[in-house]
């Protein structure tokens, strides 16, 4: 039922997160599916990451280590925004 969830994140705020992290491992390890965590940013320096391709390394490395927490195959898409705050909804949809 469940092949391919996307998890959108905020890695600013992941601590937050641990509810809906485990409810899609465990619902793609009940359906054998993989979990494709997204995350947006904007091509200027933030809090997270200094330009857009250590983002990418962060959440690849947030990615890979949630699918070795849970037992699930993971992926990450990361999606450069220049206003993230204002595009945030549009830019998740067309992840």
């Amino acid at each position: 039922m469940y092949r391919r969830i996307m998890v959108p994140v905020d890695l600013e705020h992941v601590g937050g997160l641990d509810k809906a992290l485990a409810t899609a491992a465990g619902l793609a390890r009940q359906y054998n599916g993989t979990i494709t965590y997204v995350a947006v940013t904007s091509p200027a320096p933030g809090a997270v990451a200094h330009d857009p391709e250590a983002f990418a390394a962060t959440l690849r490395h947030f990615a890979h280590e949630q699918g070795r927490r849970h037992g699930v195959e993971t992926g990450a898409t990361t999606r450069i925004s220049p206003d993230p705050t204002a595009d945030l909804n549009t830019t998740l949809l067309d992840a």
